[in-house]
This record gives C-alpha cells, structure tokens and sequence, in this order.
C-alpha cells in the first residue's frame, strides 16, 4: 500500500512538471498526459477530466494561445475532456 502511494506520489510530480515543447505535437503531448494520468487512475488517484484540461491548456507553447483564448471563451473548458481540446 505504502508503495503504491509513493508512486502515485512520484507520478503526480511529474504531471506537475509536465510542459509541451515547441516541437511537439498538441497530440503528441496529450498522449504523455492522458497515458501519465491513466497509471495514476490505475494506482485508485482521483484525478478528474477538469484538472487534465486545465493543465493541457496551461502548458502549451505561445503560438497555441489564441486556439486557447477562443476555447476558454466560447467553449465549456469545465466539462470538455482532453480529447474535445485536442480536435
């Protein structure tokens, strides 16, 4: 049990870690993300859609931020899950 917590632990630093790079693919990143969070939700950590699609939204290079400007403004960014953002 103790083991399990501590590598739910050490996951969550790394999603707190976590940026896109400027050659990434918005994809490409979410795959790391949603893979990352899927081993979290494995180990029983409640981690909900809300915080995936806020942290997605926040690391994404500047070129991105008028698709997230437009997404925040017009879109339900509280109930969209990672795959409405990423299409």
């Amino acid at each position: 049990m103790l083991e399990m917590m501590a590598r739910v632990q050490a996951l969550r630093r790394e999603f707190e870690r976590m940026s896109m790079k400027e050659s990434e693919g918005v994809g490409e990143f979410a795959l790391k993300l949603t893979s990352l969070v899927n081993e979290m939700r494995a180990l029983r950590s409640n981690t909900e859609d809300i915080v995936v699609v806020e942290k997605l939204l926040r690391v994404v290079p500047d070129k991105f931020l008028p698709i997230i400007g437009t997404l925040e403004q017009w879109g339900h960014v509280t109930k969209m899950l990672v795959m409405e953002v990423i299409e």
